[in-house]
């Protein structure tokens, strides 16, 4: 198991287009771990209805302290054996995770 952090800050533009890159992933073991930074746009609204339609996807709030301890945190907060982080707005290409997870 995998487990994608995903780090955002007022991302609304971009944020959609990252999760969907996730969602088209052709290695399905993973599970998605979005941290909100305090966001004062829609990102956190986007972010929620995925986590709602998707059960590999959640949301968790961090206070505004930094992309950095908002990592940490999420990784204190994991318990998979592979973490990946891909920032809001990246798009990952369909066989990203596969072809690492062949790899290692």
């Amino acid at each position: 198991m995998i487990t994608v952090l995903v780090p955002y800050l007022n991302t609304e533009k971009y944020i959609t287009e990252t999760l969907e890159g996730l969602l088209s992933q052709t290695y399905k073991d993973f599970n998605v771990l979005c941290i909100d930074n305090c966001s004062e746009d829609n990102s956190r609204d986007i972010v929620e209805r995925y986590a709602a339609s998707d059960s590999r996807f959640r949301s968790i709030e961090f206070l505004h302290k930094g992309k950095s301890l908002a990592l940490n945190h999420a990784i204190n907060s994991c318990d998979s054996k592979w973490l990946a982080i891909c920032d809001a707005d990246d798009v990952w290409l369909p066989t990203k995770l596969e072809k690492q997870v062949n790899y290692i």
